[in-house]
């Protein structure tokens, strides 16, 4: 069951999100000097060693190869429904209702899905300085997310 709230139509552009990059890049940072400090201090076979390498410069290319191509566009909240115009397209395209992966006040992750795709269309959405559009963002995300808990 859906609940709108009294939302007031928006629309938010959306480009690269810089403080995913410094996460992103402290992330794999942190993890290199560990797996170097275990790699020269453990007495695992070098296969073992090679294969954690490995596994971790895979998950790192994969980081780096999304953190590139970053969505941008406008993201609008028209009667109760959202949708997506990307960056040059003429035409937007509906989106699912939204779920909140992360909220810190001044930023949202959020993920949706296009009717016609299976795969999560991520979005960073943050402030920019413009505190009172910013509210009426977060007031749609929120009016439009399920309040019933996944799987019931």
């Amino acid at each position: 069951m859906r609940h709108y709230h009294s939302s007031p139509d928006v629309r938010w552009p959306v480009s690269g999100a810089r403080p995913l990059w410094f996460v992103a890049m402290t992330w794999l940072l942190a993890g290199a000097v560990v797996l170097l400090y275990w790699g020269l201090a453990s007495v695992q076979p070098w296969w073992v060693r090679a294969a954690l390498v490995l596994g971790w410069l895979g998950v790192a290319a994969a980081l780096l190869r999304w953190l590139r191509r970053p969505a941008q566009g406008v993201l609008h909240w028209r009667q109760g429904a959202w949708h997506w115009q990307p960056e040059g397209a003429s035409e937007s395209l509906p989106l699912q209702a939204p779920r909140v992966v992360l909220d810190v006040q001044r930023a949202l992750a959020v993920v949706w899905y296009l009717p016609q795709q299976q795969r999560p269309f991520f979005l960073w959405l943050q402030c920019r300085g413009d505190a009172q559009h910013w509210d009426a963002v977060r007031r749609a995300v929120y009016s439009s997310v399920s309040l019933t808990p996944e799987g019931a």
